[in-house]
């Protein structure tokens, strides 16, 4: 499938979920999500693990178990290519897509399919390069809620970028606290 049909696509699958919701609006919780926190990601490329990384993400339920979410995310690595000489890598995403939420107690699991954009840099002595590419993710976890509307979100994501000719594979884990608000 070329990088053109992927994007068209995502671009239907998200219009779809938009406009089956749209009538089960009144029915959902009128309550945001928002999360923040620590994000490793392992890269296949590269066979090794950004262990500096965040993320934050904006929900919002269209009906009582399926949300819109909004992700960013950032990861980043320093490699010794020689005594002194470290190249500087950065994985930045961007995006949006449908969420499947079910309460069950103090649990909550949850699992999406996000689709956007990922921003692939690095540099070496303050020159450098990036590329942005298609990208999509699969993705699950836990929201465990605590006192005072707080939860902590556990999850975790494969991400697939689709740059020319090649489909780079992540592994993204997330740990971070969630509030809720009207």
């Amino acid at each position: 499938m070329s990088h053109g049909s992927l994007r068209r696509l995502a671009i239907l699958a998200g219009a779809l979920v938009l406009v089956a919701a749209l009538p089960l609006r009144a029915a959902a919780d009128d309550r945001y999500d928002f999360a923040v926190g620590y994000s490793l990601m392992h890269d296949s490329d590269v066979d090794g693990n950004f262990p500096l990384g965040w993320f934050a993400s904006i929900g919002k339920n269209v009906t009582p178990t399926i949300g819109i979410v909004g992700d960013v995310s950032g990861n980043y690595k320093s490699i010794e290519l020689a005594p002194g000489v470290d190249a500087k890598l950065r994985v930045h995403t961007f995006m949006a897509g449908p969420r499947w939420a079910s309460r069950q107690g103090q649990m909550t699991p949850w699992a999406q399919v996000l689709f956007g954009a990922a921003n692939l840099s690095g540099s070496v002595f303050g020159i450098g390069d990036s590329e942005t590419d298609f990208a999509w993710q699969p993705g699950g976890g836990l929201d465990y809620e605590l006192n005072g509307g707080i939860n902590l979100r556990f999850g975790a994501n494969l991400r697939f970028i689709h740059s020319t000719g090649n489909v780079g594979k992540e592994f993204q884990f997330i740990a971070g606290i969630v509030m809720h608000g009207r």
